[in-house]
């Protein structure tokens, strides 16, 4: 019986606040399909860094990773991780798989130079968008242009990959950094390095391992503990939430057997799916305990806000486009922009807005044996 490890950054502060048992499914779906033949170990925690994970996985001293995937050695990741302003979790997934973006992405990788290209690629925890993320006081325009609270202090926000770029031109008196290496957000906020930024899906806010709440559901030593109150639902950095599976190519292609690498594609495909449903609930739950803990709870960002962000935007993917010279930002956001292109008016005309399919409809009261109910939602955000 074969048995690997999957290496992972848990201990850094790139690839962490997910749940171990994200990685369960592909795990228990690739002992059984296998008969016990390919046994993956959990997570493990080294306390390396994302890039040494890689680094091993590329020597092929190790056979699985899992991360971000901004571990991908091209211009174009940051679009397998999050298109600013662009596609959801299910445009995504569709793009990726009946769109030509699996084949898009494995055709950069190839003509990488060995060993960056000793590698494949399957969306394992791909899932909705993060959230707006936690603020010292609620956002306002004239905060953000001022650059400051209404306190005089300055405003300090955490910001991964193109996101700083793109607030810092849209309010360039605003503070922003991508934070400590291997220093959690909670930590860089509580020795004054930030006083707001996003960070996660409530999942991963809530975590006990580099979340914002080391004693969930306890708010003690929390960010609301710290002072930073203000949660915003709506999100506009990440659209959906890209972690990925890293298997190493060689062994995939010249080791496994033709059942056994389907085995792998399945075990990753039913792990994405579950995924995406198992990030899909839930999170209200662990919002209302934010709020219960004292958090302030806003489901929109303002719109002359979003508004400014989304102009920077397309800005900041312009200057990075005419700067990168392997051309393969520009290819990938052609890719994705010609999908979109050719689809979004069903994805946006096919659909009720969400809030107004289930504001209101609380007046049916209790109809039936079965308890049947109106959609009054357990969760009651403090403001629009």
């Amino acid at each position: 019986m074969a048995t690997y490890a999957i290496e992972t950054n848990l201990a850094g502060n790139l690839d962490d606040g997910d749940d171990v048992a994200l990685l369960d499914t592909f795990r228990n779906a690739l002992d059984v399909m296998s008969g016990s033949a390919i046994q993956v170990l959990p997570m493990t925690n080294p306390g390396n860094s994302g890039q040494v994970m890689m680094d091993r996985l590329l020597a092929g001293t190790i056979k699985f990773a899992y991360g971000s995937a901004n571990r991908i050695q091209t211009m174009s990741n940051p679009l397998f991780f999050a298109h600013l302003f662009g596609m959801e979790i299910v445009e995504f997934c569709s793009w990726w798989y009946a769109g030509g973006g699996a084949a898009h992405l494995a055709g950069q990788i190839a003509s990488l130079t060995p060993p960056y290209n000793n590698f494949y690629t399957f969306p394992l925890n791909c899932g909705p968008g993060e959230s707006g993320g936690w603020y010292k006081e609620a956002i306002t325009m004239k905060k953000v242009l001022d650059g400051k609270w209404s306190d005089g202090s300055q405003i300090k926000l955490r910001l991964a990959d193109e996101c700083g770029p793109v607030h810092g031109l849209a309010f360039p008196n605003t503070v922003y950094g991508s934070g400590t290496p291997s220093v959690s957000f909670l930590i860089d906020l509580k020795n004054g390095l930030f006083n707001g930024g996003e960070l996660f899906t409530p999942l991963g806010d809530a975590s006990t391992v580099n979340g914002l709440f080391p004693n969930w559901p306890n708010v003690t030593g929390s960010i609301i503990d710290a002072g930073i109150k203000h949660f915003y639902l709506q999100t506009w950095q990440t659209p959906f939430r890209g972690r990925c599976l890293f298997v190493t190519k060689d062994w995939f292609d010249n080791i496994l057997s033709g059942p056994e690498r389907e085995m792998i594609k399945s075990a990753a495909a039913k792990c994405h799916m579950q995924n995406v449903a198992y990030l899909l609930q839930g999170q209200d739950t662990i919002i209302k305990q934010f709020q219960t803990l004292g958090g302030i709870i806003h489901e929109r960002l303002p719109n002359d806000y979003l508004t400014a962000l989304r102009a920077a935007t397309d800005e900041i993917y312009r200057r990075n486009v005419v700067a990168d010279s392997t051309n393969m930002l520009g290819a990938t956001l052609a890719h994705q922009r010609d999908f979109i292109r050719k689809n979004h008016v069903r994805w946006q005309a096919g659909n009720l807005d969400r809030a107004w399919r289930f504001k209101g409809r609380t007046s049916m009261g209790v109809i039936g044996p079965n308890n049947i109910g109106g959609y009054e939602s357990d969760l009651h955000p403090d403001t629009w």
